[in-house]
Formats: C-alpha cells, sequence, structure tokens
C-alpha cells in the first residue's frame, strides 16, 4: 500500500517543482519588437477593375536566400484600391537586408474568394517556376499556380538596383483589355 502511495506522490511533487518555473514559448517572445526600417508604398495611377473600380491585391515582398532557400516574408498584403491616386504604405523591419541582397516582389490582383492565407505559400513555394513563365499569361504553369488570378508583376531586385530609379518600381500593362498601372516605393525610414 505505501508502495502505491509514492507512485502516486512522486508525479505530483515532480509536477509541482515544474509547475513555477515560467516557460518560454517561442511564439510568444520577451524581446521587444523590432522598429520598422522601411516603409512599403504602393500608389494606384490606374485601376485594372476601372467598371467596379476595386481592385484586390495581395503583394508579396520576400529576401530570397543565397543558399537558394525557400524565401523569407517581409510584406504580405492584402490592398484593396477604390479610385486611382490611392495611396496605401506599411511600415516593415528590413534590418536585416543588405542593399546588394536578392529581394522578391509578387504583385497578384485577386479575381476570386482566394484568401491572402490560402495563395501566399504557393507563390512563396512556387516562385521560381512563376517566375519563369510569367510573360505567358495564358500558360499552364501560371493557370495551375494562380488560377483565375492576375499576375502583375513579379521581379527580383536589390535596393541599391531601386536606389537608381528612386526607389521605385513601376507596375504596369495590359491584362484581357484591362490596363494597370501602380507605382511601388521602398523607402528607408
Amino acid at each position: 500500500m505505501m508502495r502505491y502511495f509514492f507512485c502516486l506522490l512522486l508525479p505530483l511533487i515532480l509536477f509541482s517543482c515544474k509547475a513555477g518555473k515560467e516557460i518560454k514559448d517561442a511564439n510568444h517572445s520577451t524581446e521587444a519588437p523590432k522598429k520598422p526600417t522601411h516603409q512599403v508604398k504602393l500608389i494606384s495611377n490606374n485601376l485594372s477593375e476601372e467598371i467596379t473600380s476595386n481592385d484586390e491585391l495581395n503583394v508579396y515582398l520576400y529576401k530570397l536566400p543565397s543558399d537558394g532557400g525557400v524565401p523569407i516574408p517581409l510584406l504580405l498584403r492584402n490592398m484593396v484600391y477604390t479610385k486611382s491616386g490611392q495611396t496605401l504604405a506599411y511600415n516593415i523591419d528590413m534590418s536585416a537586408v543588405d542593399k546588394n541582397d536578392e529581394l522578391l516582389i509578387v504583385v497578384i490582383e485577386m479575381d476570386s474568394k482566394n484568401e491572402l492565407q490560402q495563395m501566399e505559400p504557393v507563390v512563396r513555394l512556387n516562385w521560381k517556376d512563376i517566375l519563369q513563365n510569367h510573360d505567358d499569361p495564358k500558360s499552364e504553369v501560371l493557370q495551375k499556380f494562380l488560377g483565375d488570378e492576375d499576375l502583375l508583376i513579379i521581379k527580383k531586385f536589390t535596393l541599391k538596383e531601386i536606389e537608381k530609379d528612386k526607389n521605385k518600381i513601376a507596375i504596369e500593362g495590359v491584362h484581357l483589355f484591362d490596363r494597370y498601372d501602380y507605382s511601388l516605393f521602398i523607402l528607408a525610414l
């Protein structure tokens, strides 16, 4: 009987010793959030959906690892534009990005009910195939990965390269008779 008592008592003692200790969770870091270093600003110069005046864009900005691994997200946003000349801007931390690091910008006009969370992993894991086929809107590869969504731009660049163009990336073209024109800026704060 005494042996059973100790078998029950021992786990309680061990558990109570751990109960008072602080348990750190990787998702709830005690470090202060990093201060934003850059602003990503997207200006609608001409909406592609002129009839409905409602362009819903998914904007993905990644740092491309030098080892060829999976891109590191810097900005993942759904942006809705209702008029030409509208500006949306987000401050982000790019302290781990050097001026010569390769970055990838992807802007997709969302025509379906897909959500940012559904589309982003597809783009991040298949960006090389999407980049290779981006010039052909009827590409089976683009259809496979993007479905009915319209790829407005996918571009590799460095901060040093876009400094020459006043930190601006022009996003313009025509897709299925719809003309679109946006200006994307990445500005140091």
